[in-house]
């Protein structure tokens, strides 16, 4: 890894948003069964605790592993799409998802479950940095707004949906199953991809020293690493640990507590779409700050509320937060060139899914036996609600190179 590697690709031409909407779907419906391989745990874990007798910080050590799993996979993806291109990738990342989840059939001991959630953190952890590159080399940088929140519907739909068909399934057949049946789910229409979509057909650039010191240099970078680290530790760590909190805090049953952050996901979908157009208008930057500082505020109301007011508050809080990934994957195209889109991908999502996605849930579940749930969500709402600040040093590139 000492020396630059000069790739010489056969890019796509950049084409409006109506012409790649099969193609965009097709990879949408890929990053939708990534959220139900990483999210099938999360309405399972009071289940899980039950069964196998581990406290709330053993159960949130499951979501480190996926984090430090998609970490691992993520720093490495460069060499991977280099070799079998992005398209290779995203299909090799569906097949590390799916397959590990079959082995709980046969062993379901905690060290197997952390083995199994790291090996799925690595397939969780390939398909970004493969499809960003190739959503942003397709489509018209004046569409990328609608383009990626178009992909960034698939954990929304992940995560709404997983909840009820766990509750559904709970009632006839055992959590070992339930996995199994998502693994299939998983596994089956990856092999349609591969076989009939051909997007992301050009390789990535693997993270080489010249590649990787240029990337690590920027100021923005480490920006945007802050950013969605924020972002992951509601998205992801609290979302993962928001059915023992409305269970044990909040005097919910279990099934309450699952279709509530089941359909308060669904308020996301709006969030997204209206980004997507919000973004194309008022640019990255001024939509980033208005939408941290307001999540950060629902966050702490999220904390502090109760009754009717903290389900409203669930569902405003969801709603806000799902605003910004498109804006925040647009603008970290947006801090290179795009020779370094996926090597930028590559490193700034897994070092901020392993604060937020991993650490955070383990935090929560410290908070929770020793404080409480609700004051752990309170901090975190006060560190995303004075984010915007960090908005104001961010520097993005006007002009941008051909290229993938």
């Amino acid at each position: 890894m000492s020396t630059y590697i000069n790739i010489e690709k056969e890019c796509p031409a950049p084409e409006p948003f109506g012409d790649n909407l099969g193609k965009l779907t097709a990879i949408t419906a890929l990053f939708f069964l990534s959220f139900l391989g990483q999210f099938v745990f999360a309405p399972l874990i009071p289940t899980i605790e039950k069964d196998l007798g581990i406290n709330h910080s053993q159960a949130g050590s499951l979501f480190l592993m996926v984090s430090i799993g998609s970490f691992v996979s993520q720093v490495l993806s460069g060499h991977l799409s280099y070799r079998i291109n992005h398209r290779g990738s995203m299909f090799v990342s569906k097949l590390l998802l799916g397959l590990p989840l079959l082995w709980l059939m046969i062993d379901s001991s905690l060290l197997s479950l952390r083995v199994v959630t790291f090996i799925v953190g690595m397939g969780v952890g390939l398909h970004l940095p493969s499809a960003i590159p190739t959503i942003t080399a397709m489509v018209d940088r004046k569409d990328w707004g609608k383009a990626l929140g178009l992909h960034e519907t698939a954990p929304l739909l992940g995560m709404a949906i997983i909840p009820f068909f766990v509750m559904i399934l709970l009632n006839y057949l055992a959590w070992q199953h339930i996995i199994a049946i998502i693994a299939i789910i998983i596994i089956a229409p990856s092999f349609i991809f591969y076989r009939f979509c051909d997007c992301g057909n050009f390789p990535g650039d693997p993270p080489v020293r010249q590649l990787l010191f240029e990337v690590l240099r920027l100021r923005s970078f480490w920006i945007m690493v802050v950013l969605f680290a924020l972002f992951f530790s509601v998205a992801v760590g609290l979302y993962t640990m928001f059915s023992l909190y409305l269970i044990q805090e909040a005097g919910m049953s279990v099934d309450q507590a699952n279709s509530l952050v089941g359909l308060s996901r669904l308020t996301g979908l709006i969030g997204v779409f209206l980004s997507g157009l919000l973004m194309d208008r008022i640019g990255e930057k001024k939509h980033i700050f208005l939408v941290m500082g307001m999540a950060g505020l629902a966050t702490i109301l999220v904390g502090t509320a109760s009754g009717v007011l903290l389900t409203v508050m669930i569902f405003i809080q969801a709603a806000l937060i799902s605003c910004f990934p498109a804006a925040g994957f647009s603008a970290l195209s947006r801090t290179v060139q795009p020779h370094l889109r996926s090597v930028v991908t590559s490193f700034a999502s897994p070092i901020a899914l392993v604060i937020g996605g991993g650490m955070v849930p383990i935090f929560l579940g410290f908070m929770g036996e020793t404080y409480s749930f609700s004051t752990g969500i309170i901090i975190i709402g006060c560190l995303i609600i004075v984010s915007p600040l960090l908005v104001l040093s961010l520097r993005l590139l006007d002009v941008l190179e051909n290229g993938c």
